[in-house]
């Protein structure tokens, strides 16, 4: 429908200001204009595939019928122990995806790596742990606040702080501790506003890295 509108008004426009010996400033910024406008619509085209790759694959796992009997998640329970993580003989599934059973004592404080070969269920076992992959045997429980940061990071179109704080109420003092914490100074310093800078779409003015550690800052 974009293409359909604005396609036809920049063709003319070009022809216009193809033809035209004078234009004023604003025929000229109305040109311009449709052209930034078609711009984008296209520019948004080469992710439609991707999409529809990713809309095919979601439809896939959602028509899975899940078995009501068996769809439990672990456990979070809010009162922190000496033990952050137990599980004790725990399978996950998701459809066709299977983490055996299993069994993980994690000690509060602990600094824990999970290692293994691509495909060997890692990125399922932290979804099961989010509460995201129903268990379907034995008895697990997570203890205390958890939090996640994903492999991509996500990163949204506000201000740097923003992307921090989250809508929480602002803490000038933890906010301090968490920039130090994840090495954010440095990187605010590069900014034009400093943490008041804006952060485009997906972070598209930052490094990966920036990325990564403004999302392990949230």
């Amino acid at each position: 429908m974009a293409v359909a509108t604005y396609g036809p008004k920049v063709v003319t426009s070009l022809a216009v200001l193809y033809g035209a010996d004078k234009l004023s400033y604003a025929e000229l910024s109305i040109i311009l204009y449709d052209i930034s406008v078609l711009s984008n619509y296209m520019e948004n085209f080469k992710h439609i595939p991707e999409s529809i790759a990713e809309y095919i694959e979601f439809e896939k796992y959602v028509n899975i019928p899940l078995q009501s009997a068996k769809n439990n998640y672990i456990k979070h329970k809010p009162d922190a122990k000496s033990d952050a993580i137990v599980l004790d003989s725990c399978s996950f599934s998701w459809g066709p995806f299977t983490i055996q059973p299993l069994s993980l004592v994690v000690k509060q404080g602990s600094f824990v790596t999970v290692e293994g070969k691509v495909g060997g269920g890692k990125s399922s076992l932290m979804a099961a742990l989010c509460g995201e992959m129903p268990l379907v045997c034995g008895n697990g429980a997570i203890y205390g606040k958890i939090s996640y940061v994903g492999q991509k990071p996500w990163i949204m179109n506000a201000t740097f702080r923003d992307n921090i704080v989250f809508g929480k109420e602002f803490d000038e003092q933890k906010y301090q501790r968490i920039i130090y914490a994840c090495a954010l100074y440095e990187d605010i310093q590069l900014l034009p506003f400093k943490d008041m800078s804006e952060i485009g779409r997906r972070g598209v003015n930052l490094s990966g890295g920036q990325k990564a550690r403004l999302a392990l800052a949230r």
